[in-house]
């Protein structure tokens, strides 16, 4: 019975490991093509960057000499000989028709609406491309992506809320009676279920702990996904729990006191399920004492266990 119990459970781990290598497989080469979609990303980024630098060179040169008559004015940047020259020109064309003046102050008003486009407030668009750059810099990195840091998005902490202590799964025990405990002692202080999936790592530690960091926020939506979740990885504590068989089994150790015996057996009784009734608690426990011990206590087991365990410390003294 033990070793079939011991195969199926080898088989499941096994089964649990194929999984995992599929799904990191899987894992490298969706990172595989994020990382050609950056580096596309990055050899684009470089080429508009080039661009612009060319672009700010050629305007820069073309600006050395000239007056610029500003906003009141309404004219685009000129020569001071082209400013002289149509001085004279204006007061020696006085008697243009209005349509002319009118054509012309058009073709003036693009002109100068080109100009502060595109030469008075450069830097916003080296700014943005700048930015630009930064990001696909740091998207670059091998093996992380900022956006799948958190498990879910969306959570507040209310300004008074004060978390609950709750008590750290040990990685051994049931994953039911973990989640029961958990939930017993949040529900008091907030029904808020993306607060339960945030706060959940507040009861774990160690292995446990970075089981909940490797979950994917794609996957735990709900706090019901993460509940199963949690169930399914730890399932096979419960699928392992103490039975009565085990309990018939039992002895006491020869450097073992009576009292540390009767509390492990205990102990390991109230994991049994379904639970021991009192009466069967004695008897099968009575099962399990040899020599004096059994003798002693044979007319005490109409007693309660803890009146049992305190009968049979003085029956150790006696000894």
């Amino acid at each position: 019975m033990n070793m079939n119990r011991i195969l199926i459970f080898l088989l499941f781990i096994s089964a649990k490991k194929m999984n995992h290598l599929e799904q990191s497989v899987k894992d490298l080469q969706a990172q595989n093509a994020e990382f050609q979609a950056l580096i596309l990303n990055l050899s684009k980024g470089k080429e508009e960057l080039k661009t612009l630098l060319t672009k700010k060179e050629k305007k820069t040169k073309k600006t050395v000499g000239v007056l610029n008559m500003g906003r009141r004015f309404q004219g685009p940047l000129r020569k001071v000989k082209e400013i002289e020259e149509e001085t004279e020109q204006e007061e020696g064309a006085s008697g243009k028709t209005d349509q002319t003046s009118n054509n012309g102050s058009g073709k003036q008003d693009e002109e100068e609406e080109d100009y502060y486009d595109d030469e008075e407030y450069p830097e916003d668009k080296y700014r943005q491309l700048e930015e630009r750059m930064k990001a696909v810099e740091i998207q670059k990195i091998s093996g992380l992506d900022f956006e799948e840091l958190g498990l879910i998005s969306g959570v507040v902490i209310p300004p008074k809320f004060k978390t609950p202590t709750f008590a750290k799964y040990d990685g051994v025990s049931c994953p039911k009676l973990h989640l029961k405990s958990y939930v017993r002692k949040i529900q008091p202080h907030t029904a808020d279920k993306m607060l339960w999936i945030h706060l959940f790592q507040e009861s774990l530690s160690g292995t446990q702990l970075e089981w909940y960091y490797q979950l994917e926020g794609t996957n735990i939506r709900t706090w019901e996904d993460l509940a199963v979740a949690f169930y399914t990885q730890y399932q096979y504590n419960a699928d392992l729990a103490p039975t009565r068989t085990q309990l018939q089994s039992m002895s006491m150790g020869p450097r073992e006191s009576f009292k540390e015996y009767a509390q492990k057996w205990r102990d390991l009784a109230g994991r049994v399920q379904p639970p021991l009734a009192d009466r069967e608690l004695v008897d099968m426990f009575m099962g399990t004492l040899t020599g004096p011990f059994y003798s002693y206590l044979l007319g005490s087991s109409s007693a309660g266990f803890t009146d049992l365990i305190l009968t049979g410390e003085r029956v150790e003294s006696g000894i």
